[in-house]
C-alpha cells in the first residue's frame, strides 16, 4: 500500500533527522516547510491513530473471512471407573420373576474417546454480506487516513506561516525601533550643538520609550508561534529550532522563488494551481478529491450493507458438520495405547438448516432503523459538500482578493519609503519638523507590515483553498 511506505519512508527521514539533532544538541534545528510537513506526518499522534484504524480494518476483514472458512476442533477424553456404573432392569428379561429388578453394570474399567469435527457454513446471508462490509469499512479507513493527512499538512503549514509572521513582524517593529534610535542619536547631537530645542529630543525619547515593549510583545508572540509549530511537528518544546523563509522577499506575482530559503514555500504552494474559475458559483465534484466527504459516502455504503445483512436475516442458515471419531476400552490396569485395547471408529457427516419464522417484529426493526440511518447520512453528506462548495469558493474569493489589493499595497510601501526618506531630509535641513518624521515613519512601518500580512494572509488562504478543494500537498489523490 502506497500510503503505508509512504509513512514508513516518513518515519525513516525522522530518525536520520533526529539522529543528527542529537549530534548537536546545542545549535538550532534549520528546517524547511517540507521538512515541518513530513515531520508532521511521522509525528501526529492522529497519524499514528488513522494508521492504527487501517490496521484494525485489516483485521476486521480476516475476521469477517473467518465467519465462512471451515472450523476444524479435536478433543480427546479419557475416564477410569473407579466402580463400574449398575444400571437396573426388569428381571423377566434373564428368566426372573415379573416385577423384579436385576443390577446389570455397563461399561469398562478404563475408556478411551476423542476425533476430529469440521464445521462448514454453507449459507449465511450476514457471513456472505459481512466479508464486503469489511472491505468497505476498510476503504472507509483509508479514507479517514487520507483525510487526517490533509488536516496534518494545513495545520502545518498555517503554523509555519504564523511563526513567518510573527518573525517579519519583530523585524519591522526592530526596524523601526532601529530607526527611532538612530534619529535620537542624531538628534540629541544636533540639541548639544544647538541646532534644535531639546523639546524634540524628549518627544523623540518618549516614542522610543513606547515602541520598546511593542517588540517585547511582538517577541513572545513569536515564541508562542514556534511552541505551536513544535508541539504539530513532535519535538520537545525545549528544542532550538529555526526555520526558513521570508516573507519580505515572497513575489505572489511569479510562482518561482526569489530567495534560496523561499524555494521550499513556492514549491508547496505551487503542487495545486489555483484555478481563477472558481470566483464565480461553480460547482466541483469534490468527492473525487476531499476525504470527508469520501469518508462519509464510505459510511453511506456500510449502512446500505447494513440493511442488507439485516434483510439476510430472512434467509435460512445452512451449515455441515463431518465427525471422526475413535473410541477404545480395556478392563483392568490401564494400558495406554496397549495392543489389547479394544478399538472403535466411526464416522458421520450431517446437514441442519435453521430458519427464523417470528421474533417479535425485531428483524423489520432493525431493518427501518438502519433505514434511517442511512438516510441520515445522506442528509450529513448534502450539507457537508454544500459546505465544503462554499469553503473552496470563500478560500478561492479571499485569494482574488489579495491579488487585486497586491500592486496598490506595493506602491504604498514605495511612497512610504520615499515619503520617510523625505521627510528625514527635510529635518536635517531644517525645513521639516520631528513630528513629520515620526509620522512618516509610522506610515512606513504600517505599509511594510500590510505587505507581509498580505503575503502571510495568501499563504493560509492558500493551505486553506487546498484543504477544501481536496488536493493537499504530500497527501496522494
Amino acid at each position: 500500500m502506497l500510503i503505508r511506505l509512504f509513512i514508513v519512508l516518513l518515519l525513516t527521514n525522522l530518525f536520520s533527522t533526529n539522529s543528527k539533532a542529537a549530534e548537536k544538541k546545542e545549535s538550532s534545528i534549520r528546517i524547511d516547510l517540507k521538512s515541518a510537513i513530513e515531520m508532521a506526518l511521522a509525528n501526529s499522534p492522529d497519524m499514528r491513530r488513522a494508521l492504527l484504524s487501517v490496521n484494525d480494518a485489516d483485521q476486521l476483514e480476516n475476521l469477517a473471512w473467518a465467519e465462512v472458512l471451515p472450523t476444524v476442533s479435536s478433543d480427546l477424553g479419557y475416564t477410569r471407573n473407579m466402580e463400574i456404573p449398575v444400571n437396573f432392569v426388569p428381571g423377566e428379561f434373564f428368566g426372573g420373576e415379573p416385577g423384579t429388578l436385576v443390577p446389570i453394570a455397563f461399561g469398562t474399567d478404563n475408556s478411551w474417546d476423542g476425533g476430529f469435527t469440521v464445521r462448514q457454513t454453507l449459507l449465511r446471508g450476514q457471513a456472505f454480506i459481512g466479508i464486503s462490509t469489511s472491505t468497505v469499512f476498510r476503504l472507509a479507513q483509508l479514507e479517514n487516513f487520507r483525510a487526517t493527512s490533509q488536516q496534518v499538512v494545513t495545520q502545518t503549514r498555517q503554523a509555519y506561516y504564523a511563526v513567518l509572521i510573527a518573525q517579519q513582524q519583530l523585524n519591522l517593529q526592530g526596524s523601526s525601533l532601529a530607526r527611532l534610535k538612530a534619529n535620537l542619536d542624531e538628534n540629541q547631537a544636533r540639541a548639544k550643538s544647538g541646532i534644535i530645542d531639546e523639546y524634540e529630543v524628549l518627544r523623540l525619547q518618549v516614542q522610543v520609550k513606547n515602541e520598546e515593549p511593542k517588540v517585547l510583545q511582538v517577541e513572545n508572540q513569536l515564541k508562542e508561534a514556534l511552541r505551536n509549530l513544535k508541539i504539530i511537528i513532535g519535538l520537545p518544546l525545549d528544542t532550538p529550532l529555526e526555520i526558513l523563509g521570508d516573507l519580505s522577499q515572497y513575489d505572489l506575482l511569479t510562482s518561482e522563488s526569489t530567495i534560496e530559503t523561499n524555494t521550499s514555500i513556492v514549491e508547496v504552494s505551487n503542487q495545486t494551481p489555483f484555478s481563477p474559475m472558481l470566483k464565480s458559483n461553480e460547482i466541483v465534484d469534490l468527492n473525487k478529491f476531499r476525504g470527508d466527504l469520501r469518508v462519509l459516502d464510505y459510511q453511506i455504503q456500510l449502512k446500505k450493507k447494513e440493511i442488507a445483512a439485516e434483510k439476510s436475516v430472512y434467509l435460512p442458515n445452512i451449515s455441515a458438520t463431518y465427525n471422526l471419531r475413535w473410541s477404545a476400552a480395556q478392563s483392568g490396569k490401564p494400558i495406554f495405547f496397549g495392543e489389547s485395547n479394544t478399538r472403535a471408529r466411526f464416522q458421520t457427516l450431517g446437514l441442519s438448516a435453521s430458519l427464523p419464522l417470528f421474533d417479535g417484529m425485531r428483524r423489520n426493526v432493525n431493518v427501518q432503523r438502519a433505514i434511517i440511518a442511512r438516510k441520515d447520512l445522506e442528509v450529513q453528506y448534502e450539507f457537508l459538500d454544500k459546505r465544503a462548495q462554499n469553503e473552496l469558493i470563500t478560500t478561492s474569493e479571499e485569494i482574488l482578493q489579495i491579488f487585486e489589493i497586491l500592486p496598490s499595497t506595493k506602491d504604498g510601501v514605495d511612497l512610504a519609503r520615499k515619503g520617510y526618506d523625505r521627510a528625514l531630509s527635510r529635518f536635517k535641513n531644517g525645513i521639516g519638523s520631528q513630528l513629520d518624521v515620526t509620522e512618516a515613519e509610522i506610515q512606513l512601518r504600517q505599509a511594510e507590515l500590510n505587505l507581509a500580512t498580505l503575503v502571510y494572509q495568501y499563504l493560509s488562504s492558500k493551505a486553506n483553498y487546498d484543504q477544501a478543494l481536496g488536493r493537499v500537498p504530500f497527501v496522494s489523490n
